[in-house]
């Protein structure tokens, strides 16, 4: 069932972590329908006192292997790594991070 509406916007514009999704129909058995929602944005959070070359592998690994990491669950399958790095961030970015984005361009 499609959850929208005033709520679920003033939700989204107040809370940037959160934003619409959709359910593509037949993504999960007996749902033949696709549906609109909201949810989380997902966020992989390290602690301020991991190295930074460890962040950075770890970054470096998901997007250097990204069409494989996509293949993972359904819903990653639309992610944009340009989107990825700016939408949703609940925590400042991390200095290992910062390094490979920077690397890429897709921040300053």
């Amino acid at each position: 069932m499609s959850i929208t509406g005033p709520a679920v916007d003033k939700l989204i514009a107040d809370k940037p972590y959160y934003a619409k999704a959709t359910i593509p129909g037949g993504l999960y058995p007996n749902n033949p329908e696709g549906a609109t929602t909201y949810g989380v944005l997902a966020t992989v959070v390290a602690s301020a006192k991991t190295p930074p070359d460890i962040v950075y592998q770890v970054v470096k690994a998901v997007f250097d292997n990204f069409d494989e990491f996509k293949k993972l669950h359904p819903a990653l399958g639309h992610l944009q790594p340009a989107n990825m790095v700016k939408d949703g961030l609940s925590a400042p970015l991390h200095e290992g991070a910062l390094k490979y984005y920077r690397e890429k361009g897709w921040v300053k």
